[in-house]
């Protein structure tokens, strides 16, 4: 009989550390896709002191934190060597997807493309943000070029992508000169118009009636692309040329002073001028030099541009462009 007691007690004390012997877990799943911010943690309720193995991981702490989605595994032991294993499912929502449309900008003049996006996954409702401002899923008057959408869940959870909003491409053109003339030449959408920077303004594919000087054409095509090309007109005999004069002209740029410096064949008198693109005299002296000719001439007076300086000997004569800056 006093064995039964024995037994039936030791019986009894097996169920009560049994019992005590529980392992539960509570968790908190990721809140993304693809964002590990899971949590998990175990209560044992043996005797303490209590030691814990996560797996994977091998974490050995009560809580674990930054888990990812996936089945996790803990094992708890008590001091009394009383061990229980729990498993821990993590969970993540289905991901956001962006997804963006566009519909082309018919005008260079007229923004009027299209941006259209729309959104799955994660968890309604959802915000939405274009690049360029808008926080529409459609977005009107919008300018040819390249835009990113995005998107973003009520957990915060976010997905990007971008779309072109295509357009007409602007004409290209060339520009061929006379001595009086400068002709436009555009390729592209036509019908083309044309508008020149001359005094009327000429409005013909060629300008005709040019003086010298610089100009600049604008060609708009039937999409209302503009392209705009400048071109110079130089007057016939104006350029850097040189009969048997070694003329020499520095600095140039030129600032406040120019040197006018030529070896000439003979003492004379020469004539030193200088003119604008337009043909117009601006400068002229008589000098009488010996075989080697040296001259200062201030020309900080001259508004800054392109100009042209020629010497007149018995021999020839010879000129040399400048910059006056």
């Amino acid at each position: 009989m006093k064995k039964f007691y024995i037994s039936f007690a030791l019986t009894l004390c097996s169920i009560a550390l049994f019992g005590q012997c529980l392992l539960q877990t509570q968790h908190s799943n990721c809140t993304c896709c693809n964002v590990c911010n899971g949590t998990a943690q175990a209560f044992f309720g043996g005797t303490s002191p209590y030691t814990y193995l996560w797996m994977p991981g091998s974490k050995t702490t009560q809580s674990v934190t930054g888990l990812c989605a996936g089945t996790y595994t803990v094992t708890c032991t008590d001091a009394n060597a009383c061990s229980r294993t729990a498993a821990v499912t993590i969970t993540q929502p289905t991901c956001v997807n962006a997804i963006a449309s566009a519909q082309a900008s018919s005008s260079c003049s007229n923004c009027n493309g299209i941006l259209t996006g729309t959104a799955s996954g994660g968890n309604a409702p959802y915000t939405y943000l274009w690049s360029n401002g808008c926080n529409q899923q459609t977005c009107t008057g919008v300018c040819a070029g390249t835009y990113t959408f995005t998107v973003t869940d009520i957990n915060g959870c976010t997905a990007t992508t971008t779309v072109n909003v295509g357009g007409p491409t602007p004409p290209t053109v060339t520009v061929t000169t006379t001595s009086s003339t400068a002709t436009a030449i555009p390729s592209g959408s036509s019908p083309f118009t044309y508008i020149w920077s001359t005094s009327p303004p000429q409005t013909t594919q060629t300008a005709t009636g040019l003086a010298p000087g610089t100009y600049t054409v604008c060609v708009t095509d039937v999409n209302n692309c503009t392209t705009c090309k400048t071109c110079q007109i130089v007057a016939s005999g104006i350029a850097n040329y040189s009969a048997s004069i070694n003329l020499n002209v520095y600095p140039n740029p030129a600032g406040e002073n120019i040197f006018v410096e030529a070896a000439l064949e003979k003492a004379q008198t020469v004539n030193i001028s200088i003119t604008n693109v337009l043909g117009e005299l601006l400068y002229s002296e008589n000098v009488a030099a010996p075989t080697a000719l040296s001259r200062k001439i201030f020309v900080g007076d001259i508004t800054k541009g392109i100009y042209f300086v020629r010497l007149t000997t018995s021999a020839g004569s010879s000129t040399k462009k400048i910059t006056i800056q």
